[in-house]
């Protein structure tokens, strides 16, 4: 996250994972650091900069 903020001079505002595949564990730890999981694309819900849906 630091890396791409520092890179592209921008803030993070969501940590998104789209897998296929994702196992059990994965999605335990993604949950602990706050990361959204999707197994789709269009599961994805798009939000705007002020964090409301687009």
């Amino acid at each position: 996250m630091r890396f791409y903020e520092k890179r592209e001079g921008r803030r993070v505002i969501r940590r998104i994972v789209i897998s296929p595949m994702l196992h059990p564990a994965a999605k335990e730890a993604a949950e602990r650091l706050g990361v959204e999981t999707y197994f789709v694309p269009e599961d994805l819900e798009i939000k705007g900069s002020s964090g409301e849906s687009a």
